[in-house]
């Protein structure tokens, strides 16, 4: 085969190729769901914007710093951190470990509570932020 049956064939290939995905594009939905996709995740951040709820927000910063130290690991620990410190700390202190007393199972319970809230802010701030 020649140098320049070769190119041509490595042409075609590329183009086929290119065709192939503008195929898969236009069955995707094309430019119209691109356009709706792009609008839905604009949509959905200026919400979070409009709550505080975003990471930009220096109080919401704060609030992170502080479900961090809630759970006892350092801060940026990633998911699988955050949920064997939540699982331990769980372990630790549910409430089921106190019903001798009233006032040790109402702290438990109250720290318990504490310690979800934290644990399900950062898995929703670590899952914005892998985004």
């Amino acid at each position: 085969m020649s140098l320049r049956d070769r190119i041509l064939q490595a042409a075609r290939q590329g183009l086929n190729s290119v065709q192939d995905r503008v195929v898969e594009f236009e069955r995707d939905g094309g430019f119209e769901a691109v356009t709706e996709r792009f609008a839905e995740r604009l949509r959905v951040e200026q919400e979070r914007l409009a709550s505080g709820r975003h990471p930009l927000n220096p109080d919401y910063q704060a609030e992170v710093r502080v479900w961090y130290a809630r759970l006892e690991i350092e801060y940026g620990s990633d998911t699988e951190a955050v949920r064997r410190a939540y699982r331990g700390m769980m372990r630790r202190y549910h409430p089921d470990r106190f019903t001798h007393s009233r006032e040790t199972e109402a702290l438990a319970t109250k720290l318990s509570q504490d310690l979800t809230v934290a644990y399900e802010g950062l898995l929703e701030y670590l899952e914005y932020r892998g985004r």
